[in-house]
């Protein structure tokens, strides 16, 4: 049994932290990240409190953090120093600020070399994240009669490393749950999804609406989401999370996708995994 945490969005700031970040990260975190007047640090420890109380494995499927804040990592280390096992995947946010969004020049100029994923941040920040994980872009937890697979779709794309792991897991014969950050495209839940997305558009990977710059998929992205829907996949379930909205469909192959509420509104979500 595993329970599901995505999309927390932490911010917890210092001294370390540049002055102009804190105000203009702080300012969105109480109006954004903060429901009901419950802070994200407040919620983690229940839910890890309860995971540990049912025997349950906790699952962080992306965005744990808002941005790589170093008090952030102090503090999410405290919450796993009881927790003797979990599966960690990265998200858009956590590795990276995203300074343009969050309208920082309003309070100040701040570097401008540590926008959002370019690649000064990622060989700053994503070395930091593999404490959590031994590889971020994709692991595997095999069992006796199971895979777990978790791959990094934290960019909306998927990689070239990526056909070759699932191709690789395919063969192993066994049932596989698929974790992910960015969820795939199917028709059962696309209204929903469109009249909850900001662009009005199903920007989910393997969408037909995917025309925008910076979302188009991938040639590995059409590779995978081919891989994935094909009529004999093994895959028997997909959990993933990114858009703030609980949402369930399948995929055009009948493999059943499950979107989680973020958890920064107060929801974790607890799977029982069972044979057949």
């Amino acid at each position: 049994t595993i329970m599901k945490i995505t999309d927390l969005h932490l911010y917890l700031s210092d001294e370390r932290e540049h002055p102009n970040r804190v105000k203009a990260y702080g300012w969105r975190y109480d109006n954004y990240w903060t429901v009901d007047g419950v802070k994200p640090e407040e919620r983690l420890p229940l839910f890890l409190d309860y995971a540990k109380e049912h025997n349950l494995v906790p699952l962080f499927t992306g965005d744990m953090f808002d941005v790589p804040s170093l008090k952030n990592f102090d503090f999410f280390d405290k919450c796993l120093e009881n927790v003797d096992n979990y599966i960690y995947t990265l998200g858009n946010h956590d590795w990276s600020y995203m300074d343009w969004l969050y309208k920082v020049e309003r309070w100040g100029k701040i570097p401008a070399k540590e926008d959002y994923h370019n690649e000064h941040t990622k060989q700053k920040y994503w070395p930091m994240f593999h404490k959590y994980a031994k590889n971020l872009y994709q692991e595997a937890f095999i069992y006796d009669d199971l895979i777990i697979a978790t791959l990094y779709t934290g960019d909306e794309q998927y990689k070239k490393c990526h056909i070759n792991f699932i191709k690789k897991l395919y063969e192993m014969n066994k049932p596989i749950i698929f974790i992910t950050h960015t969820p795939f495209y199917n028709e059962e839940d696309y209204d929903f999804v469109v009249k909850t997305s900001d662009s009005k558009r199903d920007l989910r990977i393997g969408s037909p609406e995917r025309t925008i710059p910076g979302y188009i998929d991938s040639k590995y992205s059409r590779e995978v989401y081919k891989l994935v829907t094909q009529k004999d996949s093994p895959i028997k379930a997909i959990i993933a999370g990114h858009r703030h909205f609980e949402s369930f469909g399948h995929l055009s192959n009948g493999i059943p996708q499950f979107i989680a509420r973020g958890s920064y509104f107060g929801p974790a979500v607890e799977y029982i995994i069972k044979g057949k």
